[in-house]
Parts: structure tokens; C-alpha cells; sequence
């Protein structure tokens, strides 16, 4: 499987420790969605698409995630409303 994601433009293509997955990277957002396609349009295994994020993006995602369940602003990690209070 890795050879064929190679086929399909991967910088990069392997398995992952444990042998339950493959992976890939692309150069481009628009490779990686054009070998999304084509491997979706032949294969049986299941693909998706993933992309690495900065710190500072990472933590702005989970903040939006979690809006309604977490107090204040700028801990980090985010205070549950639930956790108990000592």
C-alpha cells in the first residue's frame, strides 16, 4: 500500500508501528485531495484526509470544541465546568 500511495504523488508513505495503518505526505493540499480522489475511486480501504496544525491553532481549535464546557479563557489545559472544586 505504501508503494501506491508513492504512485499517487506521496512525499512520503508508510505503515505505522503497529501494521493497522498507512500513511502519507503530500507537498500540496491540493496532491493530497487529488490523491484522496483517486484512491477513494479504486480501493476498498478507507482513506482520510488529515493535516498537522501549529500549537497556538491547536489550542484555538479545542477552545472552539469546547466553548460550552470549559471556564475562562487562558488555561491551558481548559478547566472543565464538571471537575470538582477543591
Amino acid at each position: 500500500l505504501p508503494g501506491k500511495l508513492s504512485k499517487l504523488g506521496a512525499v512520503h508513505a508508510a505503515m505505522t508501528g503497529s501494521g493497522s495503518a498507512f500513511f502519507a505526505v503530500f507537498a500540496s493540499r491540493e496532491e493530497r485531495d487529488r490523491a484522496l480522489r483517486v484512491w477513494r475511486q479504486g480501493n476498498q480501504y478507507p482513506a482520510f484526509a488529515a493535516e498537522t496544525v501549529s500549537q497556538r491553532r491547536y489550542q484555538a481549535l479545542w477552545r472552539r470544541q469546547l466553548q460550552g464546557f470549559v471556564t475562562g479563557d487562558a488555561a491551558w489545559p481548559p478547566q472543565s465546568l464538571y471537575a470538582s472544586k477543591q
